[in-house]
């Protein structure tokens, strides 16, 4: 089933995307992985945003998604024919082959690799995902539009719109793949790490890196042995990020493009149309990109003679992203969800003394004002630490770890990027300044952020979420470097480069490529999720409400169809809402600590049955009930059993009668308890 979705994904992109590359590039002006990651990147783009229109109008159908798509799709295919676009790409592929046979082979070969290692997800089920993020597309097709309200830990809430675009995606991927719901995410987690790659793989050709461009990848994508391995995790998970960094990834070899040769200026506007998408994807990884191609262009009014075409592009291009994106985010109506951001004053009506946000986070029920702190929630000795350890890792425990050494790899990153802008190759020295901008800004952004926030989540946002980026600026340097020495063995002979490249790549790809594969322990306890899933969907009715041990994040929603009492969106910048959420954690935790003694709380919230997962994961459990126990809801006169088993214990709950009235699931989106969305 997810080999028949990943079909399926993969058509949706790249037969829109390549028909828009062939019109938009008939003449293969671009190199070809440039072209290649602009084929993922339009195909990201068309559907999202034909369906971003169609939910604004509050008209999205699955006929009418389909048809436009298809008018789309035949309109760029037919301008490409017309203007002989497959034949020129065709043999510019040829000619490029010709020059650049060994650079392509070494990253096509790193890429087909990639791509084996990632298949081994495909037949795997996603038992710890966010499905949230796949649930608010169903609920957006569902609905034909914006939801009115939407259903979250029990309650119901305004939607978020800050990434109505990806949901609009979802919504048309969801209406071609919605027979299998964990396949369709396990086919579209394989589409974003190829996509992915290819992005950054072309990213690094056009930055200049002929003979390491694809370590870049590898080194970012597939690598939990050495360097930061926060992008490699996310891959694990379908998240909203990746997404967005897909689209990025795939938007930055055009823009540097549009920056650096300055021919078209549509290369501009189209690479700020992609990164307006991203915007409605997800803001952190524009940011990202947007850092990238800003430290590109100041880099170029450095090195280049005529400034004006360089400033004009820029420009452009800017101007672009920051208008369509502005419309992306302001258009849908809804909540874009960052009030707590906007105004932390509204975390001060409180009446618990611990911080809510990090209790959500972590389960924490230390004092708000833990850990001591003066101006900064962090201090900035602590921001430098978090951004230097999570790009290098360096060994726990050594002297690189201490104050002294955090500062010395600060240095001498500083001192290496001075070195590549000054001395390197003419067109390897924007990497330098690239490397000390996006570092060097991210870190800056933490350190506001700490300044500016004494709550916990926007505190401290900073290092948990910025830091993921930490290693491109290690990455890009490396390799900069390892690239001048590969030039270098031009001495030894004319083959002295293929033969250290062929050395140098393959040896770092299978060194670091093994470590992102699936494991055998991840496959058993999501096997045993899959089981607890068609237990639920057999045994427990339509209208139930579920109390589990964990808090999940759309799972029951998406793959039974019924409420789970503690499901929902993290609403860690929505100040209202997370009292809510809270004050329901607590009383869960109560509750599973003392069953007996806590019925009010399943009669406040109309629970009708409890599940304790006891051997794998759904979601996140310190908020809850902690380490289970299954031994504390047995014999509780209330609680009839319904299964006793090695992974979860389920329990009826009889004689109690929930007080007021629970939102009815059935009338909602995305809750379809007839569909079997497991196969």
């Amino acid at each position: 089933m997810s080999v028949l979705a990943l079909f399926v994904l993969l058509l949706l992109v790249l037969v829109p995307g390549t028909g828009a590359l062939l019109a938009f590039d008939p003449t293969a002006r671009l190199s070809s992985t440039t072209r290649l990651a602009l084929a993922f990147a339009l195909g990201y783009a068309i559907p999202g945003a034909i369906a971003f229109l169609l939910v604004l109008l509050s008209i999205f159908s699955a006929p009418l998604f389909l048809a436009l798509l298809g008018v789309a799709t035949l309109a760029c295919w037919t301008v490409a024919v017309r203007r002989g676009a497959p034949r020129a790409h065709l043999q510019a592929v040829r000619e490029e082959v010709r020059t650049e046979r060994w650079p392509l082979v070494l990253g096509l070969a790193a890429l087909a690799a990639f791509a084996v290692v990632r298949s081994g997800y495909l037949g795997d089920f996603p038992a710890g995902t966010p499905y949230r993020y796949w649930v608010d597309g169903m609920e957006v097709a569902d609905a034909g539009g914006i939801p009115p309200s939407t259903l979250h830990h029990g309650a119901l809430w305004p939607p978020v719109t800050s990434k109505m675009f990806l949901n609009a995606f979802t919504a048309g991927a969801h209406v071609l793949t919605g027979w299998s719901v964990p396949a369709a995410i396990v086919a579209m987690l394989w589409v974003t790490a190829i996509g992915s790659f290819v992005g950054l793989w072309a990213t690094a050709r056009e930055l200049g890196l002929r003979w390491v461009a694809p370590l870049v990848p590898v080194l970012l994508l597939a690598n939990r042995a050495i360097f930061g391995d926060e992008m490699t995790l996310d891959l694990l998970e379908y998240r909203a990020e990746i997404v967005g960094r897909l689209v990025v990834f795939c938007a930055l070899p055009l823009g540097i493009v549009a920056l650096r040769d300055r021919i078209r200026r549509r290369d501009a506007v189209v690479t700020g149309l992609l990164l307006a998408a991203a915007a409605g994807t997800h803001l952190v990884a524009l940011t990202a990109g947007v850092i990238v191609l800003a430290c590109y262009g100041l880099a170029r009014l450095v090195l280049d003679r005529e400034r004006r075409p360089v400033l004009r592009q820029g420009l452009l291009l800017g101007g672009i992203t920051i208008v369509v994106a502005a419309a992306v985010l302001i258009l849908p109506r809804g909540e874009i969800g960052f009030g707590g951001a906007a105004d932390p004053s509204q975390y001060a009506a409180t009446d618990v003394t611990f911080d809510k946000s990090r209790f959500l986070y972590s389960g924490s029920l230390a004092p708000a004002d833990h850990p001591p702190r003066g101006r900064f929630y962090v201090p900035p000795g602590g921001v430098l630490a978090a951004f230097v350890q999570e790009g290098l890792r360096p060994p726990p425990g050594s002297i690189l770890t201490g104050p002294a050494g955090t500062m010395a790899l600060a240095l001498g990153g500083l001192a290496l990027a001075l070195l590549v802008f000054l001395r390197f190759p003419r067109e390897l020295r924007p990497i330098g300044p690239i490397a000390v901008g996006l570092g060097g800004i991210l870190a800056g952004a933490a350190l506001f952020f700490s300044w500016r926030y004494d709550v916990f989540i926007p505190a401290t946002f900073g290092i948990r979420r910025l830091t993921d980026y930490a290693a491109v600026p290690v990455v890009l340097l490396l390799s900069g470097v390892a690239e001048v020495g590969l030039r270098a063995m031009r001495r030894v002979g004319p083959r002295g480069p293929v033969a250290g490249a062929t050395v140098l790549v393959v040896l770092v790809t299978l060194l670091v490529l093994p470590s992102g594969r699936v494991t055998a322990e991840q496959v058993r306890r999501n096997h045993l999720a899959r089981e607890a899933f068609a237990w639920i969907r057999s045994e427990v009715p339509c209208d139930a409400r579920i109390l589990l041990n964990q808090r999940t994040v759309g799972a029951v929603r998406a793959l039974t169809g019924r409420v789970a009492v503690l499901e929902g969106m993290g609403p860690f910048l929505r100040p209202r809402m997370l009292d809510r959420v809270v004050e329901t954690l607590l009383g869960a935790r109560a509750f599973f600590v003392e069953p007996a003694a806590n019925r009010a709380f399943l009669e406040e919230h109309g629970i009708t049955h409890v599940i304790l997962v006891k051997r794998f994961r759904l979601g996140y459990s310190p908020e809850a009930g902690g380490r289970p126990r299954p031994g504390r809801l047995r014999d509780v006169p209330f609680l009839e059993p319904m299964h006793r088993g090695s992974s979860f214990d389920a329990y009826r709950v009889v004689g109690v009668q929930g007080r007021g009235r629970f939102p009815d699931p059935s009338a909602h989106p995305a809750y379809d308890c007839r569909r079997d969305p497991l196969r």
